[in-house]
């Protein structure tokens, strides 16, 4: 159990965002943004989710654009991956852990290539992040009011549904659009664009 601004959060047993959390802004961004994707690469009835984020921070404030959460092939995910893109996007970053990592850089990087669309090796941003190690740094977050969703990221069901029933990552088994949330805002943080106080 653990106090937040005065709220009990309780790991074991209660999900820790609620939608009153949620603030929502009117969408688009004119400053440093960076896209951000945890891939999956099988598509079976218990497979994971490909999720996908796409953020800003104009550094006081982080803004969640867009999301996509889904079970399609690769070549959808890599292409949902293009539509997001543009020229306010300085990064993207994906999940580098082991081999996986690698896979995941190969593939988004000859994609941009074979579709007439160079990406140097400097934009692709690797992350290692531990989700749950990150969690009380979400919450600040949240509490400080410093992130804001868009209309479409607020109503796009299944992420949001992954946000609210995520309670910790050891219990969680579909949580793939909060994996990639959690890791847009570090990669913001981690870059300096984000600069507020935690």
């Amino acid at each position: 159990m653990r106090d937040v601004e005065g709220q009990f959060v309780d790991e074991n047993f209660g999900e820790i965002f609620n939608p009153d959390m949620i603030i929502e802004y009117g969408g688009g961004a004119s400053s440093k943004g960076i896209l951000y994707i945890d891939p999956a690469f099988t598509i079976g009835e218990n497979s994971d989710y490909t999720g996908i984020v796409k953020a800003y921070s104009d550094r006081s404030k982080i803004y969640i654009d867009d999301v996509f959460v889904g079970r399609v092939e690769v070549d959808e995910w890599l292409r949902q991956l293009r539509n997001m893109y543009d020229d306010t996007i300085n990064k993207i970053g994906y999940d580098a852990w082991g081999i996986q990592g690698t896979t995941n850089m190969r593939e988004i990087r000859n994609y941009f290539r074979n579709n007439g669309m160079y990406v140097k090796e400097s934009q692709l941003q690797p992350s290692r992040l531990n989700v749950d190690n990150f969690t009380d740094t979400m919450l600040r977050l949240f509490f400080n009011k410093s992130i804001f969703f868009s209309k479409k990221v607020r109503e796009n069901k299944l992420f949001m549904e992954q946000l609210f029933n995520f309670t910790s990552k050891k219990k969680n088994q579909y949580d793939d659009g909060v994996d990639a949330f959690f890791n847009a805002v570090y990669l913001l943080i981690e870059l300096n664009y984000f600069r507020n106080e935690l």
